[in-house]
């Protein structure tokens, strides 16, 4: 019962740690993007 238990913990733990990821994963790509469409504005703006 505490092996099962214990398994399913690591599972919830895991699934919490890969949804965390991909959430900052998420963020620093829509950050990025952002920068990116900023400085391709000042390029053209140029």
């Amino acid at each position: 019962m505490s092996l099962l238990f214990m398994e399913f913990d690591w599972n919830t733990a895991l699934i919490r740690f890969s949804v965390n990821t991909g959430f900052i994963a998420s963020m620093i790509l829509i950050i990025s993007k952002q920068m990116v469409l900023r400085r391709f504005r000042f390029l053209f703006d140029d």
